[in-house]
């Protein structure tokens, strides 16, 4: 008996460990996914917003602040959302931006510094928002990027530490642009890779470990950028991923927890690169899903809690993917979304 008790909790311990299908969701039809520090919101092929996990600062847009630990439905007709640390922004199919949750250092850029447990309209033609610790960054139709939010590292761009409770442009002619917990980075239309904001573990990529509140120059030739909490991840025009910044916990996935203030390339034939506080995916041109960094809650979904500094397989046949503090949800290209890890 004792045997068999003992086994039934190892097998436990290790279902914990596998990234697994989530409960209490429709089978498919799920297209993309974005995560915060505790919550988790995910766009339908038809349109639909849903979202769980932490509410505490109507996060979720549900109107409470009540924690969810199934899907609940937020929106229609949304294209794209991003999740921060305690608020999401989302965009509509007509181009407007909305935005909920947390407002202390003016994150939603409504002109305020209120909570908000229900979207509330920001500004019009919007084309991309990424949202992140307690600032936001959108490019507009026209190209143009804007800021708003807690600026104390220069990490809005506009040449000043001043926090904006309400959009002020910083650059044109921006193409993707991918915010941390203190720093950014924007890709231009011409490819060019452009970083600003806090720079203490060199995660900027210019070399050095100096703070910069308007952007700097950083490479050419960029695909896709995703910042992390202290480091930086890009996707280059052949395919090559690289990396740079914090690396204590190998989450650079060069083989070493050695700090980089200039990118080293990582990984060959990748299509779309996320990271976490302290770990990161990678989807590749052959649709398989890989992983580095942190493992503690066994967010890398290998079946382990052993933290890797090289890539790590974890799945076959993924669409997307998106990493929070110590869980990841990704999606499989039947639109089934996986859960690892804790959220």
């Amino acid at each position: 008996m004792k045997r068999f008790t003992l086994l039934s909790i190892l097998g436990c311990m290790l279902t914990a460990l596998l990234c697994l299908p989530l409960t209490a969701t429709a089978k498919g039809g799920y297209k993309s996914v974005s995560v915060g520090e505790k919550h988790v919101m995910v766009l339908k092929e038809d349109g639909t917003l849903w979202g769980w996990g932490r509410n505490l600062y109507g996060e979720l847009g549900d109107g409470t602040t009540t924690e969810r630990t199934r899907p609940v439905k937020i929106l229609d007709g949304v294209r794209q959302v991003s999740a921060g640390d305690f608020c999401t922004m989302s965009i509509f199919d007509d181009g407007t931006l909305w935005g909920w949750g947390s407002n202390g250092y003016g994150e939603l850029g409504d002109g305020t510094t209120t909570k908000r447990n229900r979207p509330i309209k920001i500004l019009d033609g919007v084309k991309q928002v990424s949202a992140e610790g307690a600032y936001t960054m959108a490019i507009l139709n026209d190209g143009t990027l804007w800021g708003w939010g807690y600026n104390n590292y220069g990490q809005l761009g506009d040449g000043t530490a001043t926090k904006r409770k309400r959009p002020v442009k910083i650059l044109d002619g921006v193409k993707q642009v991918s915010v941390g917990g203190s720093h950014t980075m924007a890709i231009l239309n011409d490819g060019t890779l452009w970083g600003w904001g806090y720079n203490g573990h060199g995660q900027l990529g210019d070399g050095t470990t100096t703070e910069r509140n308007r952007p700097i120059k950083i490479l050419d030739g960029v695909k896709q950028v995703s910042v992390g909490e202290f480091y930086t991840m890009a996707i280059l025009n052949d395919g090559t991923l690289w990396g740079w910044g914090y690396n204590d916990y190998g989450l650079l996935g060069d083989g070493t927890t050695t700090e980089r203030k200039r990118p080293v390339k990582i990984l060959d034939g990748v299509k779309q690169v996320s990271t976490g506080t302290f770990h990161t995916m990678a989807i590749l041109n052959d649709g398989t899903l890989w992983g580095w960094g942190v493992n503690n809650k066994g967010q890398l979904g290998d079946g382990s809690i052993t933290n890797r500094n090289r890539p790590i397989k974890i799945a076959e046949g993924v669409r997307d993917v998106a990493c929070g503090n110590s869980y990841t949800i990704y999606i499989t290209k039947d639109g089934e979304l996986m859960e690892c890890g804790e959220l």
